[in-house]
């Protein structure tokens, strides 16, 4: 039997698999096959691994992988692509819910004991653009649809997808920006989406229009942002910054127009469970010599 090693965060899930657990590190062991995660001492020590076979992320994202030294050593290594799409699309259309029925206005209305209703928005009949088309756009598409909202995703070559009313390449995101109420960072890290929200892309936006970002921090310019937050757009809604945690005396803390989160997004009660199906599902078939979902390299 192979032998995996599994961040403890998965101890509790039950399996047949005989594995050894780790925490931030896991130290050198020649006879494990299987890493799940990414210990940060995984290449460190990529020498003392003689039997690895198989690196599968705990993450969607792996801009933070050394995937050439990985390769190098005949390595295969696999991501968590569609683990996080439901508790993030909910996220995101939660959010959007609590800013146009103004929720925060309210509660702050109740700790005073204020009784002064404001007239509130509606989703339905607005346009939502999406820079990315992966999972998590199409599951957060699928949601705001069922509430009347057209919704636009991006690709680099514009394929319709079903999930979306259009779909457009994305590098005509200049010309789409100007016609969107509500724009959605769904991209990956990578050297063509680093800032990609910049100062002249936010200001092509509604100045109306609401912004979300939950794909990588680095695709957003903070202080490109901050520039032109006062006068230009009617919200923003944070969930990575370019630098986490965000400093606790950063300006965008105190911002009326900035609703922060902690990278928290994808975080639910579901996710351990649908985690490990994937990861088992996975490790099945790579050891049956069967095609694994989700391959990187």
């Amino acid at each position: 039997m192979s032998k995996i090693a599994l961040p403890k965060m998965l101890e509790s899930v039950s399996h047949d698999y005989d594995c050894v657990y780790y925490d931030e590190t896991l130290g050198a062991m020649d006879d494990v096959e299987i890493v799940v995660g990414y210990p940060k001492d995984l290449i460190e020590y990529i020498a003392n691994y003689p039997s690895l076979k198989l690196v599968h992320l705990v993450s969607a994202g792996f801009d933070y992988v050394d995937l050439e030294t990985l390769k190098n050593h005949g390595v295969e290594v696999y991501n968590a692509r569609g683990v996080y799409s439901i508790p993030i699309a909910e996220y995101i259309v939660g959010h959007l819910l609590s800013l146009t029925k103004q929720i925060p206005y309210y509660r702050d209305m109740q700790s005073q004991q204020l009784w002064e209703p404001q007239v509130s928005h509606e989703l339905f009949g607005k346009s939502a653009l999406f820079l990315g088309a992966g999972d998590i756009a199409q599951e957060t598409s699928k949601r705001l649809r069922s509430f009347g909202v057209t919704t636009t995703g991006t690709n680099r070559k514009g394929n319709l997808i079903e999930t979306f009313d259009q779909v457009y390449p994305l590098d005509s995101l200049n010309d789409l920006l100007p016609n969107y109420d509500i724009v959605i960072n769904t991209l990956p890290a990578n050297n063509h989406t680093i800032h990609i929200l910049n100062k002249q892309t936010l200001s092509l936006m509604k100045k109306d229009a609401v912004l979300i970002n939950i794909g990588r921090g680095n695709a957003l310019c903070t202080d490109d942002l901050l520039e032109i937050l006062d006068n230009h757009l009617d919200h923003v809604i944070l969930d990575v910054f370019e630098e986490e945690p965000l400093p606790q005396n950063h300006p965008l803390w105190k911002h009326p127009k900035a609703t922060l989160t902690p990278h928290c997004s994808g975080r639910s009660d579901a996710i351990d469970l649908r985690l490990f199906n994937l990861i088992s599902k996975n490790i099945d078939a790579f050891i049956r010599k069967e095609p694994v979902e989700n391959k990187i390299i």
